[in-house]
């Protein structure tokens, strides 16, 4: 753990993780332990099929890793309180705090040692692909302090015009100590997305904590931006949903807080999770729903709530309850969306009680606004299997997730009212058998993976971690395609286990199951190529050191055919949609990822394009964005991403890869990260009348950065057509789509200062996938340029396009180092880009400020703001103010 930690916070906090979940695991292993025998009475499946022996474990254990989390969370809440009383300097600590669970696993958290080397993540450099928009970050890397694990992912994007507001988790609230403990952050651009100015943490009001799962959702009439987030309030023993106004104006224009209000709040006893909101430009209101977690041990449960607020947003009704009784215990991820009548819909995942699970969905009439007693009985969209043991390769988080999306067409076109839900699923591994071979014994010594046991896929494995960091490594041979099942089911309760999956390269990390102490954990993964691949057992850090006992894992494949498996591997992504939504006969379902079978899709979203004279666009024409690891170099397994985007031009009944929204790709297993989840628990998809904003966590920087791209939204009429142009002060990347009906083989780019005369920069050819890309490096600062394409003859291809090259920017990358000693010098560093003089500025967080300095000078410098003066420990902040233009970062002064 960090060592801004307190010792007995850490010691309080191990207690309460261990005793949280374990009589619930310990059931579930000793039914495993017990292995069943064929002579036990088959149980039939969903679609006839006869289970596996070990389905009912399955089932208990994801409902256990649904409701475990909460229960921790509550479970610390208990602590705290008594922790809070005992020790008041602990009154600004965290209860929410997600650091990853690997942080002190035996082998040691991904992103550090060996898999940092460049090397290793050279193959995602190799094979980085045009883009279809540019890739530009959201968060101020600057303010991490120069600290290489500092997360910030699980991002929401709203857009008004040139307005663009994001929202994410960031993992320096874990990294500038109990003084500073919201774990929130957010950006802002005001130029449709080009560039993006950090915020810091978002407004909040005494005694509050932003915590976790932020969203944004934006009034298309009023331009009205909204912000919600969990919220603690430690003090209080409190937690809730709290929600923030932003609009924006003023010259220049910037972003403008409102006051933030709790939507609802709770005791600590129940824990709410997983908000979404959004709101109704007919009504001005503003839509919730979360999960609520309750109660602890068997009689652990949770429930679906809605909210609405009064007409804009200025107070809010109670909660209420609109999942069913029977699901409660098995909900969790539900989302809101408003029709075009204002009808509302809330969409959620529920638990089944056999192999599938489901994604159901709710409504409320139009003219009703969602008051209390209006929704519609829940009806099923889709059947699917969830892979709820692990996440895609490189997420830090050792369970997987099945939410839903969900979109409503507004058009005026002929699916007006259309609704689409989006989600990905696995194959139904539930119907496979387990260790029907021999057993296999742990030799010793298998701590590395040189020495790793020889297994094969079939087999019962049985070990134990002895000691403290002990590490148990065994090694199959896989064939491309096979879907292998490595099933923890027997761990001692003594054992906080992790449960890895490797490939052939030892480096990358293909899978991570870590469902708590005393628990199983399941893995389940498509091999995407031949060779060897790794299991590895473990066991995380206790009070005083690793955990130790032993465990017995049952392997086995997955066997086909299966007529419940959609999927083709371990996840695929999938869109429903349905012109009738409370009748569960009129869904439809079809897969929206087309990468081949053995490549994970993760966590789609859905979003429809509105009313637009342009051809692609059309009418209410829906897209589908996902991380996708179909760009894998074999070397790497399949664990190498991008964030694929797709569109449907039939309502949904198929679907067609546009392309990459990434023009570089993520090695996962070389990024480091503070927060868990790495990758976050979803990607975020706007669509207007005209463009499609995209946002998503990418660790090309060594740890997870937000990023967005933004694309125009053309018809696919045009055979050769600018298709996106992004400009920085010094580089101008221009992107044209010609299609094989255009033939051009060759092209040459033109460039003119005034629209007239025009001079030749380059020929440049289409590449593989229909894109012609151009890197201008010769522009200056401010510069205005016409661009176009003609043919070798002369012949004009395109017409001239303006673009304007930015002017330097202010540039504030903070203090160095930071923390800072309070009894050494320090320096800021800045950047300005013209001779005006500049202020800095430094204040302490009652914002008294306490020193400045008056800089000038174009360009890089350093400034010794510490000078004659005596700072005390504790946060500061700095602004570097030039022009009337201000940026401020943060320093952290220690003893």
């Amino acid at each position: 753990m960090p060592s801004h930690r307190p010792a007995v916070l850490h010691a309080a906090l191990v207690l309460a993780l261990a005793t949280s979940s374990v009589p619930f695991a310990r059931a579930i292993g000793a039914a495993a332990a017990a292995a069943p025998t064929p002579a036990t009475p088959a149980r039939i499946g969903s679609a006839g099929t006869v289970l596996s022996p070990f389905a009912g474990e399955f089932k208990r254990l994801q409902r256990q890793a649904l409701l475990e989390g909460a229960q921790r969370r509550i479970a610390r809440a208990r602590v705290f309180a008594q922790l809070r009383r005992n020790h008041p300097e602990l009154a600004k600590v965290r209860l929410r705090a997600r650091l990853p669970k690997d942080w002190s696993e035996a082998g040691g958290p991904q992103g550090v040692g060996a898999n940092r080397s460049p090397i290793l993540r050279a193959p995602a450099s190799t094979r980085a692909k045009a883009a279809l928009g540019p890739n530009v970050i959201v968060n101020d890397r600057s303010e991490d302090g120069g600290r290489t694990n500092v997360g910030q992912a699980e991002q929401m994007v709203g857009v008004y015009g040139p307005n663009v507001l994001i929202a994410f988790n960031d993992g320096l609230g874990f990294e500038l100590g109990s003084g500073v403990s919201s774990t929130q952050g957010y950006s802002y651009s005001t130029d449709g997305g080009q560039t993006y100015t950090d915020g810091g943490v978002p407004p909040l009001l005494s005694g509050w904590e932003w915590t976790s799962d932020p969203v944004v959702t934006v009034d298309p009439k009023t331009g009205e931006f909204w912000y919600c987030a969990l919220v603690d309030i430690p003090n209080n023993n409190q937690n809730g949903v709290g929600v923030v106004k932003a609009t924006f104006g003023g010259t220049p224009t910037t972003i403008q807080w409102g006051t933030p209000t709790l939507a609802w709040v709770f005791p600590n006893s129940s824990i709410a999770d997983k908000p979404w909101m959004v709101v109704d430009s007919l009504s001005g209101r503003l839509y919730l729903s979360y999960t609520v977690f309750s109660g602890s041990g068997s009689s652990a449960t949770d429930n679906i709530y809605f909210q609405r607020s009064a007409p804009g947003g200025t107070s809010w009704e109670a909660p209420q309850t609109i999942s069913q009784a029977s699901e409660a215990g098995a909900v969790q991820g539900s989302r809101p969306a408003v029709g075009p009548a204002g009808e509302v819909y809330v969409v959620w995942n529920s638990i089944g009680t056999s192999d599938v699970d489901f994604m159901r969905i709710t409504r409320s009439p139009a003219g009703s606004q969602g008051q209390a007693g209006s929704f519609s009985t829940p009806v099923n969209v889709a059947a699917e299997v969830s892979n709820f043991g692990n996440g895609a390769p490189g997420f830090n988080r050792g369970m997987g997730i099945t939410f839903p999306g969900i979109a409503v067409d507004r058009s005026s076109g002929s699916h007006r009212g259309r609704v689409y839900v989006s989600w990905n699923e696995c194959v139904d591994f539930f119907t496979d058998s387990l260790g029907t071979l021999d057993t296999l014994t742990e030799a010793e010594p298998n701590n590395n993976f040189a020495s790793a046991n020889s297994m094969t896929i079939g087999q019962t494995v049985q070990g134990a971690i002895s000691v403290s960091n002990d590490i148990d490594l065994y090694k199959f041979t896989g064939t491309a395609g096979e879907t292998v099942i490595l099933y923890a089911g027997s761990v001692a309760s003594t054992l906080d286990m992790g449960l890895r999956l490797f490939c052939s390269d030892t480096t990358t990390r293909l899978a991570y199951s870590a469902l708590g102490m005393g628990s199983p954990d399941i893995v389940v993964f498509t091999l995407p190529s031949d060779g060897t691949y790794y299991m590895r057992c473990d066991g995380f850090a206790g009070g005083t050191g690793g955990t130790t006992g032993s465990y017995t894992v049952f392997t086995g494949f997955h066997h086909t055919p299966n007529p419940v498996d959609r999927s083709r591997d371990h996840r695929d992504a999938f869109v429903a949609w349905s012109d009738n939504p409370t009748s569960a006969a009129s869904w439809s379902v079809a897969r929206s990822s087309d990468s081949p079978a053995g490549f994970d899709d993760w966590l789609p979203e859905v979003a429809v394009a509105g009313d637009n004279a342009n051809p692609l666009v059309g009418s209410g024409k829906p897209y589908s964005l996902w991380y996708d690891w179909r760009d894998s170099p074999p070397s790497a397994c399949g664990g190498v991403s991008n964030v694929y985007l797709a569109r449907s031009d039939n309502g949904g009944g198929s679907w067609t890869t546009v392309g990459t929204i990434t023009n570089t790709q993520t090695f996962w297993s070389s990024v480091a990260s503070d927060i868990a989840p790495n990758q976050g628990d979803y990607l975020s998809l706007f669509t207007d009348t005209t463009d499609l904003y995209a946002s998503w966590a990418d660790g090309r920087n060594g740890d997870p950065d937000v990023f967005a791209s933004y694309m125009t939204l053309e018809s696919t009429a045009a055979t050769l057509a600018l298709y996106s142009v992004s400009a920085t002060a010094t580089q101008v990347t221009l992107t044209w789509y010609a299609s094989p009906d255009a033939g051009v083989t060759t092209a040459t780019v033109q460039r003119s200062s005034d629209g007239v005369l025009f001079d030749n920069l380059a020929d440049v050819v289409p590449d593989g996938s229909g894109y012609i890309v151009y890197m201008d490096t010769t522009v200056t600062s401010g510069g205005r340029y016409y661009y176009r394409l003609s043919a070798l003859g002369g012949t004009l291809l395109t017409p001239p396009e303006l673009v304007i090259v930015p002017e330097k920017s202010l540039v504030l990358r903070g203090a160095q180092p930071n923390p800072v000693d309070e009894n050494r010098p320090w320096f800021v560093s800045f950047e300005l880009p013209n001779t005006a003089v500049a202020k800095l500025e430094l204040f302490d967080v009652a914002g008294r400020r306490v020193a400045e300095r008056d800089v000038s000078g174009v360009g890089p410098q350093s400034v010794q703001l510490s000078e004659g003066v005596k700072l005390k420990p504790g946060l500061y902040l700095i602004r570097l103010t030039q022009n009337g233009v201000s940026l401020t970062t943060r320093v952290s002064v220690v003893r």
